[in-house]
């Protein structure tokens, strides 16, 4: 079934909230931003099933996985930088497995 907008405007609201969280994952040099971002942006994408099939246009949800393998992609980057503590890495790892589980529901 083709996914249609809907006139309250769910899907717009999304991918800016995610838009906002994934520049802050690729442009924090704070580990604490990056991992805020990082659990804000999976919350974000784990949060479109709950609006059904309707509730986020075609467009939305194709800017929206772009968008989480964009993050994936700087997640792995920051991983592989070694930079970070332990605590920050495994969550940033989380998140990256978190992300991936969302993009499955989209």
């Amino acid at each position: 079934m083709e996914r249609v907008a809907r006139t309250d405007g769910v899907g717009h609201r999304l991918l800016a909230e995610a838009t906002s969280a994934a520049s802050t994952i690729g442009s924090a040099s704070s580990a604490r931003a990056v991992a805020k971002a990082s659990r804000r942006f999976t919350a974000l994408l784990g949060s479109i099933a709950d609006y059904g099939p309707d509730g986020v246009s075609t467009d939305d949800a194709h800017a929206l996985v772009h968008l989480a393998e964009d993050a994936i992609l700087r997640i792995e980057g920051r991983l592989a930088e070694e930079t970070d503590g332990a605590h920050v890495s495994q969550e940033l790892a989380e998140a990256v497995y978190g992300i991936r589980a969302a993009l499955e529901q989209v």
